[in-house]
């Protein structure tokens, strides 16, 4: 199999419909699997999905949850059954830009199978509810002419398959998962990249870490909690006393010193790290971090 599109979907039934037919819509290898994961919808999303795979010409995998195990469970399972050898991940409420039905899936693919430092590459994301592109941290330096990023993003990314053993934290449930996937990634040797070339569109129904036109505390609590989180699993034990160290300036820097927000901060790293052992990245990757993004962004 040479794609696996993997989607992860809890009750967004006409969303996800619309970003399956838009893959569908462009240009796919013949040897493309679809791989639905269904995270405890209690709608038809079901139905809805399987209808419209069935009239495609292309397998696919349907796994569902009774209840909401986390994107990065749901994305893990996902990952289990595809059997491709490049996998491609879409949030649900993602689509294809039309105008790039032709390209959009052959150049992605094309990136990873001509360059083979290159673990991942993310596409341009258009969010039509903050009329935006979202944002990537973006080193000095580019691999094979294409620029190299801290993160992947989930909502539109083609990822190598099987060079890791594990791909995102099953414990990080509130966001920044995708943190966690981009320094393994890089510590096995290879870049995640970008392309401006590639577009999907991200069309949610609401936006919930900003109210009226502010960014929210809990959006902060969980920015600050997911970093933290990632790097006190994935650093070595010596270097955890700076990782707090981080955590603490960010929290009086975007929140201030509210002891209520730093409190839940500490409750949603104990739930997220308490017992959870993961391999640790190498010394070297964060002094390549360092080099690459600056000092700040490795804590």
């Amino acid at each position: 199999m040479d794609l696996s599109i993997i989607i992860v979907t809890i009750n967004r039934k006409d969303k996800v419909v619309r970003g399956i037919k838009s893959c569908l819509n462009s240009k796919l290898p013949v040897k493309t699997e679809f791989v639905i994961v269904d995270n405890g919808c209690v709608d038809d999303t079901e139905t809805a999905v399987k209808d419209v795979l069935d009239k495609s010409k292309y397998n696919y995998h349907y796994i569902r949850f009774e209840e909401n195990t986390g994107a990065s469970f749901a994305r893990n399972a996902g990952i289990k059954k595809a059997s491709g050898e490049i996998l491609f991940f879409m949030d649900d409420d993602a689509c294809i830009a039309d105008k790039n039905y032709d390209t959009f899936f052959e150049k992605g693919i094309e990136v990873l199978k001509n360059n083979s430092k290159i673990g991942s590459v993310t596409t341009a994301i258009w969010d039509e509810t903050l009329k935006m592109y979202r944002k990537t941290r973006r080193g000095k330096n580019f691999s094979a002419d294409y620029p190299v990023i801290y993160e992947i993003h989930g909502g539109s990314c083609f990822v190598r398959n099987h060079i890791l053993d594990e791909y995102f934290p099953n414990s990080i449930k509130y966001g920044y998962e995708e943190i966690y996937t981009s320094l393994r990634i890089l510590d096995e040797g290879y870049y995640n990249a970008e392309t401006e070339d590639l577009l999907a569109y991200h069309i949610p129904d609401v936006t919930k870490y900003i109210k009226d036109g502010v960014i929210t505390k809990q959006h902060y609590i969980k920015t600050i909690t997911g970093r933290s989180s990632v790097c006190f699993l994935l650093y070595p034990s010596y270097l955890k006393p700076f990782v707090w160290i981080g955590c603490i300036l960010r929290w009086i820097r975007f929140i201030g010193f509210d002891l209520k927000a730093f409190k839940e901060i500490l409750n949603l790293h104990h739930t997220q790290c308490d017992g959870v052992k993961c391999k640790k990245i190498k010394f070297r990757t964060i002094i390549k971090l360092a080099k690459e993004f600056g000092i700040g962004i490795t804590v």
